[in-house]
């Protein structure tokens, strides 16, 4: 029975629409924090709209057709910016997914805290756990959910083997086997078409000890980096800093402190001033790629990697091993998708 409920739940997608409200102004009441993070990924806060130099932006933000599952901690779905944006797909609660969730999608017109970077067709806050924690349940859960979303954000880590979990202990076959339970859940048929967009952890050290293991296969204790071509790790960094992880298995750096929709206590809601982490950086990427994916633009999940990876012209950091990997540029990339797709 809860298959069929499970099924009939999943088949009502194409039918339901989300109540987004009237649309308002692409701004309110900033934070000075919020305000210098979205001047750090290319989006001036202080002159969005159609009559200005961001038009490409508004246009993008305005007709914008991508549907985004969130795989995250928990939500508070009753919080004011997020309450008639993000859809229930778990009953957890989580200041985590909360701050993820408003990067993403927060309500731009209730002149209330921040806005997100995309209104996407839907937003669903999810949990991989809630299937049970068996790998068939939660590799059979996932599979199902793929075809109705575009792109996913996980920002949690995604392997209990990764070196922040067992620091000393680490052990990097191990390691690399436990991902690649991921790795078969997102180069499977049913997830190839959906972009995944994954955060790479919140140690110093080589992302491939984190989840940016996902980027490799093990054959007779051989590891070899063969990159999915649906698949984007992201680190963080501050300014020319890199903050949180590097390595091959990194494609793209995002700034890692910004502030967001993130508690209700007491039916009130509360805001931090900042959060930092990979796992904060990993949603401005994919609110990025959800932007581009406007309907009258089809592309495959190759295609826009390679676009926020590679068309705009984006400034780099080289990290410790040497790998040059981009900077997050939401404006420039846009740009650029525009000016190709008109």
């Amino acid at each position: 029975m809860r298959h069929l409920i499970f099924i009939y739940f999943f088949i009502s997608f194409n039918s339901f629409a989300i109540n987004l409200g009237e649309e308002g102004p692409l701004y309110s009441d900033f934070s000075k924090g919020h305000t210098l993070y979205l001047h750090e990924i290319g989006v001036d806060s202080n002159s969005l709209g159609k009559n200005t130099v961001h038009s490409e932006y508004y246009n993008f933000y305005k007709h914008n057709n991508a549907k985004i599952g969130i795989f995250d901690a928990g939500y508070y779905f009753e919080h004011e910016d997020l309450k008639n944006i993000l859809t229930r797909g778990t009953n957890r609660k989580h200041y985590h997914g909360t701050l993820v969730a408003g990067i993403i999608a927060a309500e731009s017109g209730n002149k209330k805290g921040y806005r997100g970077i995309v209104k996407p067709k839907y937003i669903y806050g999810l949990q991989y756990y809630d299937k049970g924690s068996n790998d068939n349940q939660v590799r059979n859960y996932i599979k199902a959910l793929c075809k109705y979303f575009d792109v996913f954000n996980i920002s949690l880590d995604i392997a209990n083997t990764s070196y922040k979990q067992k620091g000393k202990n680490y052990n990097e076959l191990a390691h690399i086997k436990r991902m690649g339970f991921w790795r078969s859940i997102f180069a499977s048929p049913e997830c190839k078409n959906s972009l995944i967009i994954i955060a790479g952890g919140n140690s110093d050290v080589d992302a491939k000890k984190g989840s940016g293991g996902i980027h490799y296969t093990l054959s007779n204790n051989l590891i070899e980096f063969s990159p999915l071509e649906n698949l984007i790790v992201v680190g963080s960094n501050q300014g020319t800093k890199i903050t949180q992880n590097y390595g091959e298995s990194i494609d793209i750096y995002a700034p890692e402190r910004l502030s967001g929709p993130y508690n209700v206590e007491n039916g009130k809601s509360r805001y931090t001033k900042y959060q930092s982490g990979s796992s904060y950086a990993a949603p401005q990427v994919t609110a990025t790629a959800a932007l581009i994916m406007k309907a009258t633009i089809t592309m495959k999940p190759k295609i826009i990697k390679n676009y926020i990876l590679n068309k705009a012209s984006l400034a780099t950091l080289t990290d410790p091993l040497g790998f040059s990997r981009p900077v997050l540029n939401t404006y420039k990339i846009i740009k650029k998708v525009d000016n190709d797709f008109q």
